[in-house]
């Protein structure tokens, strides 16, 4: 969801101060951003709260986990759906390589759909639900395209994912990865959290 929504935002800013630095934008699963971040093949990498020994890691944003349903769907009437009433109902659960944000919510809430697909791709689910074949809970950020016959519910409780920023343990980012994140702070600043630039200037090359 980063790279759908976010990413092209800034490089389309990046690229009008800078279009003589050339980058790579590699995308795969949080397993694969680890071992890039932490092999040296990325400067940095945007990935979930649970990240393994030799990175670092900076919060970018709380982002609010939704229901997606049909239109048809009972659930499409209410104001918010109690995550309880999901057990048993038809499901697809999106998951990035590893347990993730929806499989911990529904773990904690001890809800248990009957899940029908698991999946990384998060627009594999959504045309799930715009076939009225199930539900399933998708991160706001990635829900920001209207899709036809695709309701957006809020859930009782609320559940969030965190985006994390990572780095290489001790890593200092070259000037280049450093300017990038300056733009990708000023871009979207009204979306992240407030700490963010603070904290990422630590991982900062001076200007």
């Amino acid at each position: 969801s980063v790279s759908t929504v976010w990413l092209p935002l800034v490089i389309k800013a990046f690229k009008k101060l800078y279009p003589g630095i050339n980058y790579e934008v590699l995308m795969g699963d949080y397993i694969d951003i680890e071992r890039w971040v932490r092999s040296g093949r990325v400067d940095f990498g945007f990935t979930t709260p649970v990240i393994g020994e030799g990175l670092e890691s900076v919060l970018v944003t709380r982002d609010e986990l939704l229901l997606a349903v049909h239109s048809d769907h009972p659930f499409a009437k209410l104001a918010r759906v109690p995550a309880k009433k999901l057990n048993d109902e038809p499901f697809f659960l999106l998951e990035k390589g590893r347990p993730g944000a929806v499989s911990a919510y529904l773990n904690e809430n001890d809800i248990h759909p009957a899940i029908e697909l698991t999946t990384f791709e998060d627009y594999a689910i959504m045309n799930m639900v715009r076939m009225s074949l199930g539900c399933g809970i998708l991160p706001e950020l990635i829900l920001q395209y209207p899709v036809e016959d695709v309701h957006l519910k809020h859930l009782k409780p609320t559940g969030y994912r965190e985006i994390l920023l990572i780095t290489r343990q001790g890593a200092v980012l070259s000037l280049a990865a450093s300017e990038f994140l300056r733009c990708f702070a000023s871009e979207l600043k009204e979306e992240l959290d407030p700490r963010f630039e603070e904290k990422i200037s630590k991982l900062m090359a001076p200007k």
